[in-house]
């Protein structure tokens, strides 16, 4: 009783931390500014980064003119130093944040010019901060695609090597996963929020050091699968990690701000 008590304290101070910051966030300007009136997105999904300009608020510049292409389809890895500005090119493409200068384009269409909700449909993000929640297996997939099948499921966790460790679960996908039932690994947490990417219907995937925290092993493993388990799709990983020769992703490096691209 005293161990959930002092649980439940650390959570109140948590939840009201975290009130004081949604406020925060809640009573600044708007950082993304929608368009007035946007443009469908065609179909296709192909990328395209060109002369892209960023500097943090207190005016240090990350990117310099970072051009590159991602055919529709393509596997792409972006690697770079920490604080290079890999993950910044990720949230320039979901529109996290804005570009001083360029333009960035889906499908030759400036994702200036469309909805937030319809690029955020066809741009599906996996982060290394892309949450497990304390509900069941299948809730948790099923906030990618709540219409998938009990079939749609399994083939997304047997794509995701996680078909076996759920179907042992006495409740499989009904496991609630959480304080009081099944404790999944660092890695498996990672596979479950992989497994829920591949339900989404993005024709575009962005992996953000999707790896951070896994042991070497599980790592390699993890690089290993994602080509395959996204084979169609346009997918652009960023990474520090070193990538197994079986990934056969064309690897773009980031240095001082510009992108160059590894000898094939």
């Amino acid at each position: 009783a005293t161990a959930a008590i002092i649980r439940s304290v650390g959570r109140f101070g948590e939840a009201t931390a975290s009130a004081a910051r949604l406020h925060e966030i809640a009573t600044l300007s708007p950082a993304i500014t929608e368009a007035l009136r946007p443009v469908p997105l065609p179909q296709g999904a192909d990328v395209t980064f060109h002369d892209i300009h960023f500097a943090y608020p207190d005016g240090t510049e990350v990117l310099h003119g970072v051009s590159f292409s991602v055919g529709a389809g393509e596997h792409v890895a972006i690697t770079g130093i920490s604080g290079s500005g890999k993950s910044t090119l990720l949230s320039l493409l979901l529109r996290l944040e804005d570009f001083r200068h360029g333009r960035i384009e889906i499908a030759g269409t400036d994702i200036r010019d469309v909805a937030l909700d319809e690029l955020h449909s066809r741009v599906a993000l996996l982060s290394q901060h892309s949450p497990v929640f304390l509900d069941t297996i299948r809730n948790n997939l099923l906030i990618a695609a709540p219409d998938a099948s009990d079939a749609a499921l399994w083939s997304a966790l047997r794509t995701a090597r996680l078909e076996d460790f759920v179907r042992g679960l006495p409740r499989g996908l009904d496991t609630l996963i959480g304080e009081t039932g099944a404790t999944l690994s660092v890695g498996q947490a990672r596979r479950l929020c992989l497994a829920r990417t591949l339900l989404s219907p993005a024709d575009i995937v962005v992996l953000d050091e999707p790896t951070s925290g896994l042991d070497r092993e599980n790592e390699a493993a993890f690089l290993a699968d994602i080509p395959q388990a996204f084979a169609g799709r346009t997918l652009i990983l960023v990474t520090h990690a070193e990538l197994p020769e079986e990934a056969e992703l064309r690897v773009l490096t980031i240095t001082n701000g510009l992108i160059t691209e590894e000898d094939a």
